[in-house]
């Protein structure tokens, strides 16, 4: 799905999606980050009903919790990314999201609330709190679809806010906001406005849901964040920091909450864990 090693293989024609596939891992803290993503040929990739297998890395889904076993190398510098997470929902919901008229992409927030557990054994990390789990599949290449895609969650006291967004390429727009609790109730409502904010450092275009004007904070580099309390500090809580794709500056978060994990377990799919104090 974020792969621009699938994206340049499909430049000379169809290619084969099993033979870019990912575990994504990154982790920001003070002690040094460590960034991993490394795909895997179709040969080193195995699924199931209830697992999904990577090289050496692997999930599994017991009926009641899923747990993540990552191994990895990480880049540029070569060490070892290696632990294990477990996440227990709340609740599952059972509705899924068609974003385009025709149906070939979809979202599906499968545990909006849960509880998980972190421990990496490199780099020795481990911690405890709120997560998240959802689900994006398509049956054609993103980009066709379209043009501008961001989402944002916040952790709540009692319930999760997401905002889900895209531009269609026929100017269309998907505009979701909504907040789901422990049991997985589900309630929309009304976004606040869309803020410019500066571009990245690749000079790419990026905006914020506020209230009022909004600056950056902080930003981390890639899909999957694993960021322990305190790496982001009061800055963060004042500015309730959710994703890396996209901060919302809209008080969401809890203020006695601040860190965002974000680890994608297949193409399409992530978990996202929030650390408590």
């Amino acid at each position: 799905m974020f792969s621009p090693y699938y994206a340049f293989a499909r430049r000379k024609g169809p290619a084969d999606p099993l033979n870019h596939c990912a575990i994504n891992v990154a982790v920001y803290r003070s002690g040094g980050n460590r960034w991993a993503m490394t795909e895997r040929a179709r040969d080193a990739v195995s699924r199931t009903t209830d697992t999904f297998t990577a090289g050496p890395s692997h999930l599994s889904w017991n009926g009641s919790s899923l747990t993540i076993d990552v191994n990895e190398i990480t880049v540029p510098i070569p060490g070892r990314l290696r632990g294990n997470i477990r996440l227990v929902p709340t609740a599952i919901t059972q509705q899924a999201f068609s974003l385009n008229p025709s149906g070939n992409h979809q979202w599906w927030p499968i545990a909006p609330c849960a509880r998980v557990q972190v421990r990496l054994d490199h780099p020795r990390l481990s911690w405890q709190g709120d997560g998240y789990f959802d689900m994006n599949q398509g049956d054609a290449p993103l980009e066709q679809g379209f043009s501008d895609w961001q989402w944002s969650r916040g952790a709540m006291r009692e319930s999760t806010a997401i905002l889900y967004e895209a531009l269609r390429r026929d100017g269309s727009r998907v505009d979701l906001a909504m907040t789901f609790d422990l049991t997985g109730r589900m309630q929309a409502f009304e976004p606040p406005p869309t803020v410019e904010v500066r571009r990245t450092g690749w000079r790419v275009a990026r905006s914020v849901r506020s209230e009022s004007t909004a600056r950056i904070v902080k930003t981390a580099r890639g899909r999957a964040v694993l960021c322990p309390l305190g790496d982001l500090g009061e800055a963060a809580r004042r500015a309730r920091y959710l994703d890396a794709r996209k901060p919302l500056a809209r008080p969401l978060q809890d203020p006695d909450r601040a860190g965002h994990v974000a680890v994608p377990h297949a193409a399409g799919t992530a978990v996202d864990l929030v650390r408590s104090r």
